[in-house]
């Protein structure tokens, strides 16, 4: 995965929304799946879902938003996080 990659939420999908403090529980109303996901991650697809972004500018917005100081690990952790989203259908890469 390149850290140019686009990705967006599909036009198709419409995400349904109960949040924590520190996570959060989104309703994929076309798959009819429910998804817990932490605070990271669901920043992460507020993000997406606001507007489409690269795989840099995600990560970039994330780290400043928790503060990592591990670059490497934290940009492995969000391309399988972006991975994870794809494969349930949440995101779409942008060709």
């Amino acid at each position: 995965m390149d850290v140019y990659s686009c990705w967006r939420v599909p036009r198709e999908v419409e995400l349904l929304w109960e949040k924590w403090p520190k996570d959060a529980l989104v309703f994929n109303t076309l798959s009819g799946e429910t998804h817990h996901l932490n605070d990271t991650a669901a920043t992460a697809l507020e993000e997406l879902e606001r507007a489409p972004q690269s795989t840099k500018t995600l990560m970039d917005t994330l780290a400043e938003k928790f503060e990592y100081e591990d670059a490497e690990g934290f940009m492995h952790q969000i391309q399988q996080l972006l991975e994870e989203f794809d494969r349930l259908g949440l995101i779409e890469p942008i060709a």
